[in-house]
This record gives C-alpha cells, sequence and structure tokens, in this order.
C-alpha cells in the first residue's frame, strides 16, 4: 500500500514537472539573458549595481536548480558517459558557486590525493551532486566558516572505491532528522524542495555508487560518496 502510494506521488510530480518546466525555463532564460546583457553591455555600472545583478543570477540559477531537481524525477537515465576527473567536477562546482563562498567568507580547504582514479560517469548528473552537497555545506556554515573537500582512494572488501568528502562545521543534523533526509519531499528549509539528496541518491545509484553520512549537532557534517572503481576499468 505504502509503494503504491508512493510510486503515485512520483507519477503526479513527474507529470506536473513536465508541465510547468516549459513555461517556468522560458521567462528564467529570458531574465538570466537580460541579467547578463545589463552586466555586459551597459556602462558605467558601479560595483554595488553589478553585485546587485550578480545576486540576481545567482537567484535565478537556484530557482534553475530546484525544476532540474524535479525534472530527475521525470526523466529516464541518461546514457551519456565519459572518463571524467572528480577533482575536475568538485572545481567547476567551486567555480559556480564562488560567489556565495565569498560573501560568506567561507574558506575551501581541498584536499585531493594525486593517485585518484578517473572514472566513466555523467559528467553533468555528478556535477549537479556535488553542486547540491555543496551548497548544502555552504548554507549549513556560519560566515567566516570552513570546508574541507577531499577525494581519495580506499580498499574494501577486496574491492576499490574513490571517496568524495564534504565536511562543514555548521549546524549538524539531529538525530531524529537522520533518517530522513533523503526521503522525498523532506527538508527543513523554509525554501526547500526536499528533493536535492534524494535526487543525489537517485543519479548516484545509477553508476553503483553511494552516498552515506556522519554528523553531529551543532558540531557539522560529512557526506561520502563512494564510487566503485570495478565498475571503470
Amino acid at each position: 500500500m505504502e509503494t503504491n502510494i508512493q510510486n503515485n506521488k512520483l507519477e503526479l510530480l513527474g507529470k506536473l514537472a513536465a508541465t510547468l518546466s516549459h513555461e517556468i525555463r522560458n521567462p528564467l532564460s529570458v531574465l538570466k539573458l537580460n541579467l547578463h546583457y545589463l552586466k555586459t553591455y551597459i556602462e558605467n555600472l558601479n560595483e554595488e549595481n553589478v553585485e546587485l545583478i550578480t545576486t540576481c543570477e545567482i537567484s535565478l540559477d537556484r530557482i534553475t536548480n530546484l525544476v532540474e531537481n524535479i525534472l530527475e524525477f521525470s526523466r529516464r537515465p541518461v546514457d551519456d558517459l565519459e572518463v571524467i576527473s572528480l577533482k575536475e567536477i568538485i572545481d567547476q562546482a567551486l567555480i559556480v558557486l564562488n560567489p556565495i563562498i565569498m560573501r560568506q567568507s567561507i574558506s575551501i580547504i581541498k584536499e585531493f590525493e594525486e593517485n585518484t582514479n578517473p572514472l566513466r560517469l555523467n559528467r553533468n548528473k555528478i556535477l549537479q551532486v556535488v553542486l547540491n552537497l555543496l551548497s548544502n555545506a555552504i548554507e549549513a556554515s556560519t560566515r567566516g566558516s570552513k570546508i574541507i573537500l577531499c577525494t581519495y582512494r580506499i580498499e574494501m572488501n577486496g574491492s576499490s572505491y574513490v571517496i568524495v568528502e564534504f565536511q562543514d562545521f555548521g549546524v549538524g543534523i539531529s538525530d531524529s532528522d537522520k533518517e530522513k533526509i533523503f526521503q522525498e519531499f523532506f527538508t527543513k528549509k523554509v525554501q526547500g524542495t526536499g528533493l536535492g539528496l534524494s535526487v543525489c541518491k537517485t543519479i548516484l545509484k545509477e553508476f553503483n555508487a553511494e552516498i552515506y553520512f556522519e554528523s553531529m549537532l551543532g558540531s557539522g557534517t560529512k557526506f561520502f560518496l563512494k564510487f566503485p572503481l570495478d565498475d571503470n576499468r
């Protein structure tokens, strides 16, 4: 019974996403183009105005990301794979989120193991996962805090894995919420959809990868992505 209810929810969500995506994306594209035009071609904009336009662009990107999260439930897996470096994906995500990181004065510490293997994955989907986890870490962090990003290889039960680790020192996750955070529609954010981590888990499952975490309320959170190397040889 519960499975049927959940399937009905996802089916309705898929239909809603398909109906609204076109209507939402078109005006968002127009707004983004106009903001880019203002910042690029209007002369004598002072620093304050440029920052205001940049903030609007970031907000539009957030809305677009929310739409993409919803759409993910109505899409079929895309078999568009390429050999990618997880370190490059992380650096790309940091470029996208740099305005927010700078505004919050957050220090990013990168501890990348040199011999971490490249993996055969879908670049855009893994970027979406990394962006989501980084955004969560930033939102959980206080101004002037730090976020540590690590990549390394481990051996476990005769198999090899690449681990990506996201550590923040923010608010942490309560024990009562730990079992719920990967559930669809569960969120403590005022403007959240409750789909971000659920979408991450769904995407990673396509590549036989896993997501798990450690957290202590008031002390911060570590999220881990575990990618099997055996599937990429």
